[in-house]
């Protein structure tokens, strides 16, 4: 389900995709969208959180937006959770897919 706000002329100000998961529903955000918001400094923090077995964890990241009260998961274009095998998988991921990042600070999660 997305939900647009729009600003007083009409046009749209915010887009918010929001999923139902196991934990109940979450904001998501997509890889095109994590692109834009890394160009943009949107990104405040970033958050590896643990799921899944702990004698075999996967990790998945979420994202706190400048201006926005919850996190957003990262998701596949199949709305599904974005899911990695090693921390350094992820580190290389964000690292290709967000250049402009300035400043990576990865805070860690251990359970959701």
């Amino acid at each position: 389900m997305t939900v647009t706000s729009r600003d007083k002329t009409g046009s749209d100000t915010k887009q918010l995709a929001f999923l139902n998961t196991e934990h109940g529903k979450r904001m998501v955000i997509y890889e095109r969208e994590l692109r834009t918001y890394a160009k943009t400094n949107m990104i405040a923090k970033v958050y590896a959180v643990r799921t899944g077995d702990p004698n075999k964890p996967k990790w998945e990241l979420e994202f706190k937006l400048k201006g926005g009260e919850e996190n957003a998961l990262l998701v596949t274009s199949l709305n599904k959770p974005r899911q990695f095998k090693q921390l350094n998988y992820m580190v290389e991921f964000l690292n290709d897919l967000c250049p402009d990042l300035s400043d990576l600070v990865l805070g860690l999660i251990k359970h959701r």
